[in-house]
């Protein structure tokens, strides 16, 4: 571990890591966003993971693109059961 330390000192000149390059990455290109809009536009219902299936991209990559990229939330629809007029007093009488 210390001689890592050394090593890293005599190389950099520091013992902090390295800057990382803030180069978009390949999976969340223009194109591969243009590509994804247009994608869930035609089937909007479809999960992340058919997509990323459907589109040879990677479920974390798609996530990230949808969510930070194309500012889409995830959501699930939830089907309830349809309230009746005459159901209201029943209710209320309790």
């Amino acid at each position: 571990m210390l001689k890592r330390v050394i090593e890293k000192f005599r190389h950099t000149g520091s013992i902090g890591d390295a800057k990382h390059t803030d180069c978009p990455k390949a999976s969340r290109s223009n194109i591969t966003t243009k590509v994804v809009r247009e994608n869930v536009g035609g089937s909007p219902g479809t999960s992340i993971r058919r997509r990323g299936q459907e589109l040879q991209i990677s479920r974390i990559s798609l996530q990230q693109l949808l969510t930070e990229d194309l500012r889409l939330q995830a959501y699930n629809i939830q089907f309830t059961q349809e309230l009746k007029p005459n159901a209201h007093a029943p209710r209320r009488a309790r």
